[in-house]
């Protein structure tokens, strides 16, 4: 993605790249404490509640937002090379370095919504459907370019691209909030 992303001029990567269940870099994202922390609340929520939950009856927002410069902290224009770097190291490392979780390390802040689909009380599952939304450029890669520049790139190196995640996680009816697959 980095790469495709740096590339650009709509090669290899168009202006909208549609994610699913079951792909990589989905796999990546449902790992994010983010979406863990909104796993667990529906899941307490569908435990709790079942299909009368807020969350089974429709979809609650989330977000997350990457860490950009922090006015008014000392040296905080640092913070946004420093945050490049972890970023770009977390992607090319696979989290090895930098950024931990790389599909993070790509997308920055982004949004999404969660919703309970189903819940089966005779075999403990419950089905949950989750989305998320995300606009890759070089503002989100620098916090420092504004998005109204994004058609002087249209066609070159970091050309604006809207990502859309969609994704269900079939889970067992329990607290735990566990990743399983």
């Amino acid at each position: 993605m980095f790469i495709a992303w740096i590339w650009g001029g709509g090669y290899p990567l168009g202006p909208k790249q549609k994610f699913r269940g079951g792909d990589a870099f989905t796999h990546e994202l449902a790992r994010d404490k983010t979406i863990g922390d909104v796993r667990r609340n529906l899941l307490g929520q569908a435990l709790n509640q079942g299909m009368n939950a807020p969350a089974a009856k429709e979809a609650v927002p989330f977000f997350y937002k990457d860490r950009g410069p922090e006015p008014g902290s000392p040296w905080w224009r640092l913070n946004t090379p420093r945050g490049v770097v972890n970023d770009v190291l977390g992607v090319v490392t696979n989290g090895k370095s930098g950024t931990k979780n790389y599909a993070d390390a790509f997308l920055g802040s982004y949004t999404g919504t969660a919703q309970i689909k189903a819940i089966n009380r005779n075999n403990g599952t419950v089905r949950m459907r989750f989305t998320a939304t995300n606009l890759s450029d070089w503002n989100s890669a620098t916090h420092l370019i504004p998005r109204t520049w994004n058609p002087m790139f249209e066609k070159t190196f970091g050309a604006a691209v809207r990502e859309d995640f969609s994704w269900e996680e079939r889970l067992p009816l329990n607290r735990c909030g566990c990743w399983v697959e």
